[in-house]
């Protein structure tokens, strides 16, 4: 069943849509703060800083135990875990 990652609980199993062959186990869903700032002043002085949070899924690849962070919006197959997508 295809689903995005953000459905899928951890300790599951899924594999990349785009490529079947490789086998994840899910670890984690995360909130994390993305952002820059180049500037010296604050506020509405500051010209130069970006900031946003955004939501991902930190998997490991189990082949070889790397470990890997997609957007919580990547699609991919459930495989086995508990509950479903």
């Amino acid at each position: 069943m295809i689903c995005k990652v953000e459905k899928i609980k951890p300790g599951s199993v899924v594999c990349d849509s785009a490529d079947p062959k490789k086998l994840y186990r899910v670890i984690e869903h995360k909130t994390i703060f993305d952002g820059y700032d180049l500037g010296q002043g604050c506020g509405e002085n500051d010209q130069f800083a970006y900031g946003e949070t955004k939501r991902i899924c930190r998997m490991k690849l189990m082949e070889n135990d790397k470990i890997y962070r997609y957007p919580s919006t990547k699609k991919v197959i459930f495989i086995d875990g508990p509950g479903s997508c």
